[in-house]
């Protein structure tokens, strides 16, 4: 299972152009303007999706939404960001938005999720209605926090619907 886990990590996208997600910017994310931490990306392959990490010192939240037309957003998935970093290949580290350079997808395109792991929240964050587990989510990018690593987990292909009904259970 490793294996497959590290062949599915080097399958993230490389180039500019092909990245997974974009930042919105600041003056059009949903949490502008309010007090805090405001950090927003959207899915390239689909737009409409979000990635929200919103909080202060204490704790932030990292969740996906899906955005309408109207601009308002539905949550649908909050996560626990784990980062893997190209110049620490032994180790996952915590994924702060600042470190985040875009989400570690598949080859199919999906997501890179697990709910076998012991991550914990990095502070204080509230729990989501409806929500009974927290997956990890695999994001690419540089740490600038090393020595908060995890170990390597094997993560397996979810779609977001997936992710959000696994989530649930």
């Amino acid at each position: 299972m490793r294996a497959v886990a590290l062949l599915l990590l080097l399958a993230s996208p490389a180039g500019a152009q092909d990245r997974a997600m974009v930042a919105v910017p600041e003056r059009d994310r949903t949490c502008a303007g309010g007090a805090g931490m405001c950090h927003e990306w959207t899915l390239t392959a689909d737009p409409a999706i979000r990635f929200v990490a919103y909080g202060f010192e204490d704790g932030i939240d990292y969740s996906f939404f899906r955005r309408s037309e109207s601009g308002m957003y539905r949550h649908l998935v909050r996560i626990h960001p784990l980062l893997r970093d190209a110049s620490r290949p032994d180790s996952l580290f915590w994924g702060y938005p600042w470190d985040v350079e875009d989400l570690a997808l598949a080859p199919s395109g999906d997501l890179l999720v697990t709910f076998g792991h012991d991550v914990l929240d990095d502070g204080v964050v509230a729990e989501w209605p409806g929500q009974r587990r927290t997956p990890a989510v695999l994001f690419v990018g540089r740490t600038t926090q090393p020595q908060f690593s995890h170990p390597l987990l094997d993560f397996a292909p979810a779609s977001l619907p997936a992710l959000r009904a696994d989530a649930q259970e």
